[in-house]
């Protein structure tokens, strides 16, 4: 049998040593390395070289992504139904498929699929979503990716973490002034 191999597994790989490497890899190491074991393609059948061929697109992908921080998720949800938030919840799915030992952390996810942390990616980036963009992301709801219960209750839990750990710091940071969430209206689909 083929030796295994730490994902994620460098690139280019003798497969495709055509292609050009991305300028920067998703850090994939510090999540999956530990655990998670692939076939090397050079020694795998055409189910595996598939494999490696479409972690390498989704490399692309959120590196692709991650260098456009002027798409605004909003616009991505309106126009092909997904988002960077989808692909972070794509990334835990495909996580959590391999077992418990595998489930991480859905902030680990985001971070992973921003190049940041998801608050920070906020508001250096995001802008807030028009009336008309709010309009058409409801319009146009059932034809959103869908994510299964699992993925979404972690999505939640992350969120109210998130949201406790940032209570806890603004009222450490300064008790006496009231803090709102002026965070804009978009989607956390």
């Amino acid at each position: 049998p083929p030796s295994p191999l730490p994902l994620p597994l460098p690139l280019p790989f003798e497969a495709n040593a055509h292609l050009p490497a991305p300028e920067t890899t998703p850090s994939f190491e510090t999540m999956a390395a530990s655990t998670a074991t692939a076939t090397a393609p050079s020694s795998a059948g055409v189910g595996d070289a598939l494999l490696h061929a479409q972690a390498f697109a989704f490399r692309q992908l959120v590196s692709h992504l991650q260098k456009r921080t002027d798409v605004q998720n909003i616009d991505q949800m309106n126009l092909a139904g997904f988002c960077r938030n989808c692909l972070s919840k794509w990334l835990y799915a495909g996580f959590a498929s391999l077992g418990p030992d595998y489930v991480l952390d859905y902030s680990a996810c985001l971070k992973e699929v921003y190049g940041m942390e998801y608050g920070e990616w906020k508001s250096k980036f995001q802008k807030k979503a028009t009336k008309e963009q709010m309009q058409l992301f409801k319009q146009n709801a059932s034809l959103h990716a869908k994510h299964s219960k699992q993925v979404e209750e972690a999505a939640k839990k992350a969120k109210k973490k998130k949201k406790k750990k940032k209570a806890k710091d603004s009222s450490s940071e300064d008790s006496s002034s009231s803090s709102s969430d002026s965070s804009s209206s978009s989607s956390d689909t």
